[in-house]
C-alpha cells in the first residue's frame, strides 16, 4: 500500500483557491492570489508561498503569505526574516504567517531597523497536524480563517488601518460577525444538551453529519462548527426578513420568545 502524506504544497494550493474564489465573488480590492512567484533578490531567488495582487501585470502586490505546518511557530525568527525580505522586494508593507493553527498579520517597519510588528494575531484553530487539511470540519475552519485574513488585508488596503469606525458596509459586517460570536456558545451548549438528553436527536444529527461528509472525532469540536453555521444561517434569514419588511409593510416584526 502506498504511504500518502499531505504536504505544505497542498495547503498552499487550498488557500490560494479559497482566496481566488472569494476575490472572484467580488467586493475585494485585489485582482488575484498566486503561488510561488519568483523574486530575484540580492539574497537569491525567493518564492513567497502566496502573493496577493492588486494588479499582477503592473507588479503591484499588496502582501505575501508564508504558510507552514503546525510545528513551525508563526514568529520563528528565520521565518520572519525571510518574510521581511520577500515583502521588501514585492514592495509590500504587510505579510501573513500562518501555520494552520496560528496566524498573524505583520507590518514591515524601517525604524530603528528593518523589522516587523504584529498588526493582528488570530485565535488559534484546533489543528494539530497538516493531515487535518483533509478532515471536513478542520478544512471548513481553515477556509473561514483564510477569509477572515482576506477581509482584514482588504480593510488595510482601503483604509490603512483595522479600526472599525463609521457606518460603512465593513463596519456592518464586523458588527454582524461580533454578534454571531456572542450568541454562538448558546447554540453550541444547546446542541450538546439535546444530544445528551435526546437519543433520537443525536442519531439524526449523526446521520446528517455523515451525509455532509463530516468525521466526528471530537464531538465538542463538531458542535462548535455546527452551531456556528446555525447562527450565520439564522442571522441571514433574520436580515432577509427585516430588509423585506421595508418593502412589504404588511409583514409583522419578528417577535422572539425569551
Amino acid at each position: 500500500m502506498v504511504d500518502v502524506h499531505t504536504t505544505e504544497n497542498e495547503f498552499r494550493s487550498g488557500v490560494t483557491s479559497w482566496l481566488n474564489a472569494a476575490i472572484a465573488a467580488g467586493g475585494y480590492p485585489f485582482e488575484s492570489a498566486t503561488e510561488d512567484t519568483g523574486l530575484a533578490t540580492v539574497y537569491g531567488t525567493r518564492f513567497p508561498d502566496i502573493t496577493l495582487w492588486i494588479n499582477r501585470a503592473a507588479e503591484a502586490a499588496f502582501c505575501g503569505w508564508e504558510l507552514k505546518q503546525p510545528n513551525i511557530p508563526i514568529d520563528d525568527p528565520a521565518l520572519i526574516k525571510n518574510a521581511i525580505e520577500k515583502a521588501e522586494h514585492l514592495g509590500a508593507r504587510y505579510f501573513i504567517t500562518w501555520n494552520m493553527r496560528d496566524a498573524a498579520l505583520w507590518e514591515v517597519v524601517d525604524y530603528p531597523q528593518k523589522s516587523a510588528v504584529r498588526v493582528k494575531t488570530y485565535p488559534a484553530l484546533r489543528i494539530t497536524s497538516i493531515e487535518d487539511l483533509h478532515i471536513p470540519l478542520q478544512k471548513m475552519l481553515l477556509e473561514e480563517r483564510a477569509r477572515d485574513i482576506l477581509d482584514d488585508v482588504a480593510r488595510l488596503s482601503r483604509d490603512g488601518h483595522l479600526t472599525y469606525a463609521g457606518t460603512d458596509d465593513q463596519f456592518f459586517i464586523r458588527h454582524l460577525t461580533d454578534t454571531a460570536h456572542t450568541i454562538q456558545p448558546f447554540f453550541q451548549h444547546r446542541l450538546f444538551d439535546l444530544s445528551v438528553r435526546n437519543l433520537d436527536f443525536r442519531r439524526r444529527l449523526d446521520k446528517w453529519a455523515v451525509q455532509q461528509g463530516f468525521v466526528i472525532e471530537d464531538r465538542g469540536h463538531f458542535f462548535e462548527i455546527v452551531s456556528r453555521q446555525i447562527v450565520y444561517q439564522l442571522l441571514g434569514r433574520l436580515l432577509f426578513v427585516e430588509v423585506l419588511r421595508r418593502f412589504q409593510s404588511h409583514l409583522k416584526p419578528i417577535a422572539l420568545d425569551r
